[in-house]
């Protein structure tokens, strides 16, 4: 990982944007997320500036970036985990041999 700060905040990104890739061609739906959502609060901003700077976009507020990480990246997180379950545990699960129901005696009487 480089000593540069801005370097490294490039690598990391690539690094999550691989791996969002990679779980993507799994079958994890995960279009809605960005890499720099997993990335701390801190490089974070610096990716924000970094990016920004490149694309000569207009700078948010540091406290609007911050508050927009921490709802996006919670969210985040939670989707990559069930994903991560979907692709890796869900997909070696296989069905039961089908069961023939007697469909008379599936009947619950309602009282």
């Amino acid at each position: 990982i480089p000593a540069n700060a801005q370097e490294r905040v490039k690598q990391l990104r690539w690094q999550l944007s691989t791996m969002l890739t990679f779980l993507r061609v799994q079958g994890a739906k995960l279009t809605h997320i960005r890499a720099e959502w997993f990335m701390t609060p801190a490089d974070f901003l610096l990716w924000s500036h970094l990016n920004n700077y490149e694309n000569e976009r207009e700078e948010e507020k540091e406290e609007d970036l911050l508050m927009k990480h921490t709802k996006f990246s919670s969210q985040a997180w939670v989707d990559l985990v069930l994903q991560l379950a979907k692709v890796f545990v869900l997909i070696k699960v296989k069905p039961l041999k089908s069961l023939s129901i007697n469909p008379d005696s599936a009947l619950i009487p309602l009282l």
